[in-house]
């Protein structure tokens, strides 16, 4: 089971009180696997003082690089879909336009 996503900002929680974490050091040990080392920033009654390490792995890609490396080969994502297998219209589209659309892109 996956846990909710949240957007930190460049911060964490820390996996004993809940507070907030920030990252000390960043360690690349490759070009798609780097160790955070990170502090807890909980300054509540007690202060909690957890400190840690968490890997980041690039695992695929989203959008193509304009300067690809040629050293890195990642896999590329799968188009989101919705549940009627249309694709998930662009932030630049509105659902009509993207549905308006869809009886063309199914034609092809």
């Amino acid at each position: 089971m996956m846990l909710p996503t949240k957007r930190y900002l460049g911060r964490g929680s820390c996996p004993h009180c809940n507070g907030p974490t920030k990252v000390r050091t960043v360690r690349t040990v490759s070009p798609t696997f780097q160790e955070h080392y990170l502090d807890c920033q909980d300054q509540g009654d007690e202060a909690c003082g957890w400190r840690g390490v968490a890997s980041v792995v690039i695992e695929r890609t989203i959008a193509q690089s304009a300067r690809p490396n040629p050293r890195i080969t990642l896999p590329l994502a799968a188009p989101r879909r919705k549940p009627s297998g249309l694709p998930v219209p662009a932030n630049d589209d509105t659902a009509a336009e993207a549905n308006a659309a869809a009886p063309e892109q199914l034609a092809l």
